[in-house]
């Protein structure tokens, strides 16, 4: 979780260097080295069966396109929606099309669903991984991977000023 901090608040008081921030507790360390070990064994399972599931998804999906006679020719981009929809944007016909199929298949949407969360689920962890393998290298090892470094960002608004992630 990222904090909001006052720049005021931030500065040392005697104009000297920042003290060094406390160490993780045993525990905390314990667990991130277990997560490192436990991560590369799960993250190829979940990739696996991620994949297994858009296979069956696609093929399912563009089976039931052909029997209703949909050939979008546009791009359409389906993402999760509240509830258990599926959003659709694109052309507005092709859309309609598939929104009728999603509604006549509520299966699907199941489906749709369960894929993005193993999709953010093998991300994040493959992102977590990434971090817990730099920090056992080295802090250098850690700043030179400015992908998954990059992410993190500073808002500069004077008392609004704060850190998040994108």
């Amino acid at each position: 979780m990222l904090h909001l901090r006052h720049p005021a608040a931030a500065s040392p008081e005697d104009g000297d260097a920042f003290a060094a921030p406390p160490p993780l507790d045993p525990a905390a360390r314990r667990a991130l080295d277990s997560l490192s070990r436990i991560y590369p064994l799960v993250l190829p399972a979940l990739e696996a069966r991620l994949d297994a599931l858009q296979e069956d998804f696609l093929a399912r999906l563009t089976l039931l396109m052909q029997a209703r006679g949909l050939a979008p020719e546009g791009r359409l981009r389906l993402s999760v929606a509240g509830g258990n929809a599926v959003l659709v944007e694109g052309e507005e016909d092709e859309a309609a099309g598939l929104y009728a199929l999603f509604a006549e298949h509520q299966d699907l949407s199941v489906h749709f669903h369960e894929m993005a969360r193993l999709a953010v689920l093998a991300h994040g962890m493959e992102v977590t991984a990434q971090a817990c393998a730099a920090a056992e290298e080295n802090v250098t090892a850690l700043a030179d991977n400015a992908a998954l470094l990059g992410r993190y960002q500073m808002c500069l608004k004077g008392s609004l000023s704060h850190f998040y992630l994108r």
